[in-house]
This record gives structure tokens, C-alpha cells and sequence, in this order.
């Protein structure tokens, strides 16, 4: 039986929306020969980029970012590999996205009433 190599050209790129990491996602182009499906993974740094994120079928090429454990302002690099029942293929070129920082919470007033009971003298 002979056994079929993967060959894949992948391109990752990011669709910005003006949400922010709410609406960021991950897109990538179909890879060529049978494929089952495509593995994304991410780390923090090029040379670990370990962590499967996200599995998806063969018609899905895209994955939003915020579906993903990600911690904010740190930087972190993907990946995109596709599978099929013989392996998994190569990993595309890494892309690298930084996790917005928390929203700054500015001019927050904190006023406390008090109502008390009047006390009369009989």
C-alpha cells in the first residue's frame, strides 16, 4: 500500500475586526491532497509552538482567537497543520498575535449614602 504524503502550502493570516481579540481570527488556506481535518497550535515563543488548540474538519479553515487560552498582553505565535489517517503534515509558517492588555478603568466615582433613622425624644 503505497503511503500519501501531505503537501501543504499554508499561509496564516489575521482578519482584523475593530473588536479586538473578540473578532480576530485565524485564517488559513485548504492544503493540498486528503485532508481530515487541520491542527492549529500556539506558544509563546517560535520554538514552542506545542500546544493543540483547536481541531477542525477539512471545510473549516479559520478559528477566532478569543476560543483560544490566551492571557492578556502576552505574545504568542500559531501555527496551522493539516492530518490525514496517515499523519500529520508539515506546520505552516508561524504568525504572531499579542493578547490585548485588560481595558484601563478610569474616573470611577465611588459615592456611599447613608440613610439613618431620625431619632425623636418623647
Amino acid at each position: 500500500m503505497k503511503r500519501l504524503i501531505l503537501s501543504l502550502m499554508l499561509s496564516v493570516i489575521f482578519a482584523m475586526s475593530a473588536m479586538a481579540s473578540a473578532g480576530t481570527t485565524l485564517v488559513w488556506d485548504k492544503g493540498s491532497g486528503i485532508i481530515n481535518g487541520y491542527l492549529v497550535k500556539m506558544g509563546t515563543s517560535p520554538d514552542a509552538i506545542t500546544k493543540e488548540v483547536i481541531r477542525t474538519a477539512p471545510d473549516v479553515r479559520q478559528a477566532k482567537l478569543a476560543e483560544m487560552p490566551m492571557e492578556p498582553g502576552v505574545q504568542y505565535f500559531f501555527t496551522v497543520q493539516a492530518y490525514n489517517d496517515f499523519g500529520i503534515g508539515p506546520p505552516s509558517t508561524y504568525i504572531s498575535y499579542q493578547a490585548d492588555p485588560p481595558p484601563e478603568v478610569k474616573g470611577v466615582r465611588l459615592q456611599i449614602i447613608v440613610n439613618v433613622p431620625a431619632v425623636t425624644a418623647d
